[in-house]
């Protein structure tokens, strides 16, 4: 298989999969860290991993609800 197609199938199955990852947040978030509760609006997948970064919390620990 042509090396420039698999990674052409690779990028649209993670673009979907993202997609689908920010419809199953719904309108909101609520990220919990050790003792920390944050509510994310409108969140998408991009909004909530740089939000984990940002805060340098470890994204083992966090979690979703």
């Amino acid at each position: 298989m042509n090396t420039a197609t698999t990674l052409e199938e690779y990028l649209i199955i993670e673009i979907g999969l993202r997609e689908l990852y920010t419809a199953w947040l719904g309108d909101k978030a609520i990220i919990r860290y050790k003792e920390h509760k944050t509510i994310l609006k409108n969140p998408s997948y991009r909004r909530v991993k740089l939000y984990i970064r940002r805060k340098g919390w470890s994204l083992c620990v966090v979690n979703y609800c």
